[in-house]
């Protein structure tokens, strides 16, 4: 499954290690690069514009580097070249928040930006959750909705400024290897990025 890819998979700072060091053990077909990002503070770099003009490569690298706690998954000097080769980009349970989940494709975007790679596979892992909620009076999933936009806004400036970016969720039909409840409403979607060539 992860042949030709280099993962990359990150959590929130406060997330508890023990389950990278699962994942690490469940994929055993290649090295599984597992690091610790605070993705607000990532996110927090960019002005409102979120312009190439408002900050660059050592801004995010710097950022990524504050994170300490001294475990195996936070980043060292040594991890930024893997980084740079990094092609696939895991993300789950991530989507329960509007402004976390702006932040967390403000990041995907910051790596995009630091990697070397010219196509990038993105996996979101995704429970739609539904709320009745005032503003609507109704039964509705607005963090869901949320999540669906930023993918559409991929496709316009200025998200496309660094590449393309085509997404499509993914059948639900593929095998099981862990325990987990398959419902309705948990989806997987896929982005492709393929790096604008440099003329």
């Amino acid at each position: 499954m992860l042949q030709n890819y280099e993962p990359l998979m990150v959590g929130l700072q406060h997330r508890k290690s023990e389950t990278f060091s699962k994942v690490e053990h469940f994929v055993n077909e290649k090295p599984f690069h597992c690091k610790i990002i605070n993705w607000m503070d990532v996110a927090n770099l960019w002005e409102e514009d979120f312009s190439f003009e408002s900050v660059n490569k050592e801004m995010i690298l710097k950022s990524l580097m504050e994170v300490t706690g001294c475990t195996n998954y936070d980043w060292k000097t040594c991890d930024i070249s893997q980084l740079e080769k990094a092609n696939m980009i895991v993300a789950a349970d991530c989507v329960y928040d509007e402004t976390l989940t702006t932040s967390l494709f403000k990041t995907i975007f910051s790596i995009c930006l630091l990697s070397n790679s010219n196509e990038i596979t993105i996996i979101f892992g995704v429970e739609k959750r539904l709320n009745f909620t005032l503003s609507d009076m109704c039964i509705a999933s607005p963090c869901y909705d949320h999540f669906i936009k930023l993918l559409e806004s991929l496709q316009t400036e200025p998200w496309n400024s660094l590449g393309t970016f085509i997404f499509h969720q993914e059948k639900d039909d593929f095998e099981q290897f862990l325990v987990y409840e398959r419902s309705k409403y948990l989806e997987l979607w896929k982005v492709n990025f393929v790096r604008h060539k440099e003329i």
